[in-house]
């Protein structure tokens, strides 16, 4: 079930409009083969580009997406499993910034992004609905888990949105 507002900080609130469906399992494993087709258009030089000087790669976009995945499946652990942790906020250009991912093989972050989500889904599958309604905390702002799930997606949907209109 799509989460409620007040279970997200209003930020999110973007993302979790972009998914259409309540089977979020189905949005997320479609959304391994979208980036597959999109990555398979793409040539080493493609992954270089920026629509503007001083905006990422599509390559740091890759890599922000692959970094949010991880952290929001950490976040999504620690509510599940009822820490009571209050999770920090993390800083997205300080990470793109220290990636090095001008330095990576863009057939290793294609591969990366797959496992990555492959792993987010067989994690999401295992939870419960009693663990998916369970209630964690970043940065002062609540979150349950399941509004992390459909953050996760709806983030891949507005990043290769954003890379199709601007970039291609």
């Amino acid at each position: 079930m799509k989460p409620s507002p007040k279970d997200y900080h209003p930020y999110y609130k973007m993302y979790i409009d972009l998914i259409d469906s309540e089977d979020i399992v189905s949005v997320l494993e479609n959304q391994i083969d979208e980036f597959n087709d999109f990555a398979a258009g793409l040539t080493a030089n493609d992954f270089n580009r920026r629509y503007s000087e001083g905006k990422w790669s599509v390559k740091e976009i890759i890599v922000h997406l692959i970094d949010t995945e991880r952290i929001f499946v950490y976040r999504m652990l620690s509510a599940a499993r009822n820490d009571g942790s209050d999770l920090k906020s993390f800083d997205q250009e300080f990470y793109v910034r220290n990636s090095g991912c001008g330095k990576i093989n863009h057939l290793l972050l294609i591969e990366d992004f797959i496992n990555m989500r492959k792993s987010t889904i067989s994690f999401i599958k295992t939870l419960t609905e009693e663990t998916l309604c369970r209630k964690g905390d970043i940065g002062g702002y609540p979150f349950n888990v399941s509004a992390a799930v459909y953050i996760i997606a709806g983030h891949f949907i507005h990043h290769i949105n954003f890379i199709k209109e601007n970039y291609f």
